[in-house]
């Protein structure tokens, strides 16, 4: 997708808004299944910003064929978060959160000093996460990522920090991937530990940094020595 996507995008502008603003574009490859769908729904991604859910579905109900290959819908993932176009799902995330800070707001108003006080403190958490972080020691290597021991400028907790440098394909399933894929892996693991919250036997999302070379996860450090050790 990334070799050819440049070429298809400014073709697609040339031919729908440009000097000769035919209006329509025929997309096609050899079986009209995968190629040609995934170019086809990046172009429309890019030029109208809707969110990527139901482009493919709008495409799959006249197609219901294309996008079986999973690269190609990590590919158009991925070209989503890089143009900043947010899903459907953040879309409606955004707008819980909104109802829940109104509805924690109320509550704190209701309970008192107690709620105010919890409401600070995680306030407080969340401007750590936003502060300077350094990396210190090596904690272990996964198929994809490195984990280090972490520490917050204005925060005393002991994290964890598992890291993935861009650029660099990895091996992941038996294949070697390109390192996006890598990226949004760790990106999807910081959705589900945002969508469990506290949880007693969980390390707990601390912040997710977009770096220029790396994506950086912090969580909570969970003490005690590797699984193999303890096993």
């Amino acid at each position: 997708l990334w070799q050819h996507l440049d070429a298809v995008l400014a073709f697609v502008e040339a031919e729908t808004s440009g000097a000769r603003r035919s209006g329509r574009v025929l997309v096609h490859c050899f079986a009209g299944s995968n190629r040609s769908a995934s170019f086809a729904i990046a172009a429309l991604l890019v030029t109208t910003r809707e969110p990527l859910e139901p482009l493919v579905a709008r495409c799959f109900a006249l197609r219901p064929f294309i996008l079986k290959n999973k690269t190609f819908r990590r590919q158009l993932a991925t070209l989503a978060v890089r143009e900043g176009i947010p899903s459907a799902a953040s879309r409606d995330r955004q707008k819980g959160a909104e109802t829940a800070a109104e509805t924690a707001a109320g509550k704190a108003a209701e309970t008192g000093v107690e709620a105010a006080e919890a409401a600070q403190a995680a306030a407080g958490a969340e401007a750590a996460a936003d502060a300077p972080y350094a990396l210190g020691s090596k904690l272990g290597q996964g198929a994809f990522a490195t984990c280090y021991a972490c520490c917050v400028q204005g925060s005393a907790a002991p994290l964890a920090a598992k890291v993935v440098v861009r650029g660099r394909w990895v091996w992941i399933g038996g294949r070697s991937v390109p390192g996006d894929v890598a990226v949004e892996s760790l990106r999807r693991e910081a959705r589900a530990l945002r969508r469990v919250g506290e949880h007693a036997h969980v390390v707990e999302l601390r912040g997710l940094r977009s770096e220029p070379e790396r994506e950086v996860l912090l969580m909570s450090l969970a003490p005690g020595g590797d699984l193999a050790k303890v096993a």
